[in-house]
């Protein structure tokens, strides 16, 4: 499997990110993983890496769509405000105990994101991720 550079984790249970943390890591899609369980703390994170110019800067960002205070659908939106947004370096990726239909069309409007994965985070999802980084198979199995 190749491995990305960098992973970042969005969600607001501290659980879920610590087990897709292990999943992603022993997957081998790569070893270095942060995470945040505030959305607003995660846009705080990724503005200061891209005002540094930082090669830490995530390649995937796996954000949970409901999340309290801001949504993951908020965090896309903000993140597509950033005029240096890395839009070709950085896919991201939208997860979700539930998906609707809605969510599928709003992951398809986004340039940078791709088919919303149905929560828990997987071996074979990040195996179908990786040999497709966000290509046409639908993750959300």
């Amino acid at each position: 499997m190749q491995q990305v550079n960098n992973v970042l984790l969005v969600d607001d249970d501290l659980m879920s990110n610590i087990i897709n943390k292990k999943i992603i890591q022993v997957s081998k899609f790569t070893n270095n993983v942060a995470f945040y369980l505030r959305a607003s703390e995660a846009i705080v994170y990724l503005k200061k890496l891209l005002t540094i110019k930082s090669a830490d800067f995530p390649n995937v960002v796996f954000v949970d769509i409901n999340m309290p205070e801001m949504s993951g659908w908020d965090f896309i939106d903000e993140l597509n405000k950033l005029p240096e947004f890395p839009i070709n370096k950085c896919k991201i990726i939208p997860m979700s105990s539930t998906i609707s239909g809605e969510s599928f069309v709003k992951s398809k409007s986004n340039r940078q994101t791709c088919d919303v994965i149905l929560k828990p985070l997987t071996f074979d999802k990040i195996g179908m991720l990786n040999a497709n980084y966000c290509g046409v198979y639908n993750l959300a199995i």
